[in-house]
Formats: C-alpha cells, structure tokens, sequence
C-alpha cells in the first residue's frame, strides 16, 4: 500500500482516513484546532500556555481527554501536518519550521538542558 501512495498506520489527529482512496483528508473541525495549536504556540511559546487555552475553551479531543503538554508536543512535531505528496497540509511550512525553531530553542534553555 505504501508504494501506491496509499497512508499506512494510525489516522493523525486533524485528517480523517478516506478508505476509498487509501488517503488521508482533513477533518474540517480538527483543521481548525491543528491551526489554533500552532498559532497559539507561536503567541505564547508554551506547551503549556497551549493545551491550558484550548482546555479552557473545551476544544474536544478525539477521546474527550483533556489536552496536555505531550499531546500538543507531539502535534508541534509531526511533519504530516505540513503535508507531503499524499496528505494534504493543514498549515504552511513556515509556520511548521517556525513552531519547531522556537521548541528547539526552549529546549537549548530549558532547566532540564541546563542539568546536562
């Protein structure tokens, strides 16, 4: 399935799996909150700051637990939401190399480098 450019694996949160097409597709409510994860990071800089705001807004969850900083983690971090040949993006490049700058360096000054 991989070679006809066919998605293999768990459906991302955001996309929802098509099985005619073997493709992924975006979830237009999910969309929304893939958007509003990335631009509130980029405003606030925090894993934190982000699952609190969505928390507050009760953004649900695919499994209605609440957001949490490993959630959000992850989310900032896949590639798949930039899109490739086969998914389509839900946000721009620019905005995917941006989150990830600004992780990268929060990382490089977080109390848990500074003990290495």
């Amino acid at each position: 399935r991989k070679r006809e450019g066919k998605w293999i694996g768990g459906t991302p949160y955001g996309y929802t799996y098509n099985p005619q097409t073997g493709h992924l597709q975006p979830h237009p409510q999910e969309t929304l909150t893939i958007r509003e994860i990335y631009n509130t990071y980029l405003n606030n800089g925090t894993l934190h700051s982000t699952a609190r705001q969505l928390n507050i807004q009760e953004t649900p969850t695919r499994n209605g637990n609440p957001w949490n900083i490993t959630t959000i983690g992850r989310i900032l971090q896949n590639p798949i939401y930039k899109g490739d040949e086969n998914v389509p993006a839900l946000i721009t490049e620019e905005v995917w190399e941006k989150a990830r700058e600004r992780r990268e360096r929060r990382k490089k000054y977080s109390p848990q480098a500074r003990e290495k």
